[in-house]
């Protein structure tokens, strides 16, 4: 067995990778939108009430930036 000197191995490893195919995935993305759709799909199925509840919930985060409890409670003061 023949042992390569370190400077090669950075070949070899460039080499493999190339091989080598991987799937990236935001997976808290994908849980976010099919949250989103389940949601959406559960409250109503007229497509104009949808988007008063899109349009209502833009709003909402507009006005309350923080979602803290404390945030919240200050806000309906």
């Amino acid at each position: 067995m023949l042992l390569k000197l370190p400077a090669l191995w950075l070949d070899d490893l460039f080499q493999m990778s190339e091989s080598i195919k991987l799937m990236i995935v935001n997976d808290t993305a994908e849980r976010g939108i099919s949250l989103i759709h389940s949601y959406s799909r559960a409250l109503t199925k007229d497509e104009t009430q949808k988007q008063y509840l899109l349009q209502l919930v833009s709003l909402h985060r507009k006005q309350f930036h923080a979602v803290t409890k404390d945030a919240l409670m200050k806000a309906n003061k």
